[in-house]
């Protein structure tokens, strides 16, 4: 009875020890869990250096009216792309790789914690070697990656996820809609907090957004007349859809047919007074074209009781430019002359 006693203790005291050893091990692998980003590349990671994002807005940022304060870009939000391509820069490796760090990212504003957020959060791949206070870039290769971001987020038609090369993004006009991008590429952080460390960037990538969109403003005056001038009605035909590069911020495969009325006199005429530039009356509020789709302009007005129509090319290539003309901006001005209307069309390159 005794012997039985004694291997009976012995076997509970084996069972207690196990137990202690079992559940150890599952304390160690929860540990690693929990202190492990979550990283869908190869790169290993700096745990301590989480990526932060900032932004600023442009000049004016438009739905359906100009909007000059940077808490339309916070309501909106933005959406993020990015890119890892280790020892080699965006020019050399960008076109064959994938965004394979970020996808349509959603990025918020927390006005609780004055910044933007994101969920995951993703962390810098590791550096290997920092630069030092002597202003050398240390012998071993960098870890880039490279980011691209548009707002407002949740537009749709972006490039798939295994697509190679800048996001780009087939988008359809809406008279509401603007279109924001930015662009970061090269992007790494070294391990130093030397500030001679020429190299370091921080944790924070920010972007600088401009417009993608043309902003289109539409005036009249009259020439030095003793008849009553009148404007009935101004419309616009343009392609309604095109794709957008982020990466190269340039527009093409235009299509589709659409028009909007700049302004109709239903209510009421614009009685044309003005006689210069200076003075001309601005008609309906900015509109936002796809570059490269603004093809004819139509407008209607009386002189001195005679109705006249004119419809014609508004540019005189029947086009904006779809090269460097993202963000650009124009001031239309009519002259009209009787039956015949002048068409004078300023353009201001300054990002609006």
């Amino acid at each position: 009875m005794y012997f039985c006693m004694v291997t009976s203790e012995i076997h509970n005291r084996m069972r207690r020890i196990i137990c202690f050893l079992f559940l150890i091990v599952l304390m160690v692998g929860c540990s690693k869990d929990e202190v492990t980003p979550e990283v869908d590349t190869a790169p290993e990671v700096d745990t301590s250096g989480a990526i932060l994002f900032t932004a600023s807005r442009p000049s004016s940022y438009i739905t359906r009216n100009m909007i000059e304060n940077v808490e339309a870009l916070q309501s909106a939000g933005f959406g993020v792309f990015a890119y890892y391509t280790g020892d080699q820069n965006w020019s050399t490796a960008g076109a064959s790789t994938i965004p394979n760090f970020m996808y349509d990212q959603r990025v918020t504003w927390d006005s609780g914690q004055g910044q933007w957020t994101y969920s995951p959060v993703k962390y810098w791949p590791n550096n290997n070697n920092p630069a030092d206070g002597s202003g050398a870039t240390g012998s071993e290769s960098k870890n880039y990656l490279s980011f691209f971001a548009y707002a407002p987020y949740g537009v749709t038609g972006f490039s798939a996820n295994n697509a190679a090369g800048a996001p780009s993004v087939n988008y359809t006009w809406g008279a509401d809609n603007d279109l924001l991008y930015a662009a970061q590429t090269d992007r790494y952080k070294y391990d130093s907090d030397d500030a001679n460390d020429n190299g370091r960037i921080g944790e924070t990538v920010l972007f600088n957004f401009r417009h993608a969109l043309c902003k289109v403003q539409f005036k009249v005056r009259r020439s030095n007349t003793s008849h009553a001038v009148s404007l009935k009605s101004l419309s616009v035909s343009f392609y309604t859809t095109a794709t957008f590069n982020l990466g190269s911020a340039t527009w093409s495969l235009h299509s589709g047919s659409g028009s909007s009325n700049v302004f109709d006199a239903s209510l009421s005429p614009i009685s044309v007074t003005a006689v210069t530039e200076e003075e001309a009356h601005a008609v309906g509020s900015p509109i936002m074209l796809i570059p490269g789709a603004l093809t004819t302009f139509n407008v209607s007005y009386t002189v001195g009781g005679s109705e006249f129509t004119h419809t014609d090319a508004l540019f005189e290539s029947g086009l904006i430019p779809t090269s460097g003309a993202s963000g650009c901006q124009y001031t239309i001005i009519f002259t009209i002359d009787g039956d015949a209307i002048k068409v004078d069309r300023n353009r201001f390159t300054e990002q609006w």
